[in-house]
């Protein structure tokens, strides 16, 4: 009887196992990147200062957003769960500055100027970082409308206070559902020695993705028929009955 329970432990801890690295599997598998080689996303971006402390400054590179007259993100490559991506930053004065980041929509490792993309077709409650460690969810799906039209959008907000320094942060984003791209961002870091506000704002303006035709393409061969049949009846009741069409000999 010893020998055989011994067996059944084994045989119970290899399922476990199995079990466990079916599940894992599963999970990186469902997370899959919304976006495509060759998406582009384009923003504008702001900052906002203010301390009541008279002799302090706005930190370093903060007053970069409010000289930026666009930022680009261009998708340069998707490979399993891994996004490659190229962001420009195109300032006012006709300076422009770049850089190459790595997204993976599985563990949430990243790098690069821009990182605000997550999986495809996402629901509230979901994780989105299913194999990472840092445990957000989306908040809920709202719906928003934006220039190309109505879109569904997860939420995630953030809300962090460290009693220590007493510094706030909040972080409101929204991404795309459909594509998981970001649409807004509203970073907000207050501090209460000195009275400290900064906020960041990333607000989407155009995309290749999300172009709506002025005329469906689909349409044109229907109505084209359409058209055809009604002057073909057209000419028929403007030539029927006794009338005859003048003929040149």
């Amino acid at each position: 009887m010893l020998r055989i329970s011994k067996k059944v432990q084994v045989a119970a801890l290899l399922l476990v196992f199995l079990s466990f690295s079916v599940v894992e599997s599963a999970r990186a598998l469902v997370l899959t990147p919304g976006v495509g080689p060759a998406d582009t996303f384009e923003y504008d971006v702001s900052a906002y200062w203010s301390s009541s402390d008279e002799y302090s400054s706005i930190p370093a590179g903060l007053s970069d957003y409010n000289q930026t007259e666009t930022v680009e993100v261009r998708i340069s490559s998707v490979s399993g769960s891994n996004i490659s991506t190229f962001t420009a930053f195109y300032y006012n004065n006709d300076t422009q500055w770049g850089d190459y980041g790595l997204v993976d929509v599985d563990t949430g490792i990243d790098y690069g100027p821009f990182v605000a993309i997550i999986a495809g077709n996402l629901n509230a409650g979901q994780l989105i970082h299913p194999l990472g460690a840092d445990n957000i969810a989306i908040n809920e799906t709202v719906l928003k409308a934006y220039e190309s039209g109505t879109r569904e959008t997860n939420r995630i907000l953030i809300e962090q206070t460290n009693a220590t320094t007493g510094i706030t942060s909040r972080f409101d984003r929204l991404f795309d559902k459909e594509t998981g791209i970001l649409v807004e961002s509203y970073e907000t870091t207050t501090s209460t020695n000195p009275q400290t506000t900064t906020t960041v704002s990333w607000d989407i303006k155009s995309s290749n993705v999300w172009v709506i035709p002025e005329f469906p393409s689909v349409l044109i061969l229907p109505l084209f028929m359409i058209a055809m049949i009604i002057v073909t009846i057209t000419y028929k009741k403007k030539f029927s009955g006794t009338a005859r069409p003048f003929i040149l000999r």
